[in-house]
């Protein structure tokens, strides 16, 4: 007997075969572990993804509102300008309106006081007259046009505003797809083609 249990020990051990339910349990455990770690990585891309777009929403809405700070500035001081222009222009319209009424007050003395008429010096304070009205007139249309102007380039700049807002909405509302690196891991964002 005991001459049987050497024999047996120096044979050595006997292979035993696998068992087939421990190799189901393996490969189960085994799927288990790659699709717990195929979501870990699916929400950590969502996650990635998800505040790339919070980034790019709020650099977008900074955006715009600088945009329209910017616009709203460039309308003030047109205001401004315009207002000083048109001050300009009145005060310089009472001066010429003052020198045409002091020149009237003076022929009207001079008529008073020459009861035989100077006429060609009242031709001359006519054509004077007529000149200033003439000034006057021009002004007022110069700064008609000018005003249509300013308005024009107010309309044109509101609507470059608004286009690049709308680009800038596009881009905000366009599906989007998540670019992968080599090693399969969510590295960005980008615009679906």
């Amino acid at each position: 007997m005991a001459l049987e249990q050497m024999k047996q020990k120096q044979a050595g051990p006997q292979e035993q075969k696998p068992d087939p339910e421990m190799m189901k349990m393996q490969a189960q455990q085994q799927s288990d572990q790659m699709r717990v770690q195929a979501d870990t990585q699916a929400a950590q891309a969502k996650m990635q993804s998800d505040i790339q777009m919070t980034q790019a929403k709020t650099q977008a809405e900074m955006q715009i509102e600088q945009m329209k700070m910017q616009y709203a500035g460039q309308l003030e001081q047109q205001k401004l300008q315009f207002e000083g222009q048109l001050k300009n222009m009145e005060m310089q319209a009472a001066k010429e309106r003052t020198e045409l009424e002091a020149a009237t007050k003076i022929m009207v003395a001079r008529i008073g006081a020459n009861p035989g008429l100077d006429i060609p010096m009242i031709e001359a304070q006519q054509a004077a007259s007529e000149k200033v009205s003439a000034e006057l007139g021009e002004n007022v249309k110069m700064a008609i046009d000018h005003m249509a102007q300013m308005h024009e380039n107010m309309a044109n700049m509101h609507g470059e505003t608004m286009n690049r807002i709308g680009g800038v909405m596009q881009t905000l509302a366009a599906p989007k797809r998540i670019v992968r690196g080599p090693d399969g891991k969510a590295v960005g964002v980008e615009v679906a083609a």
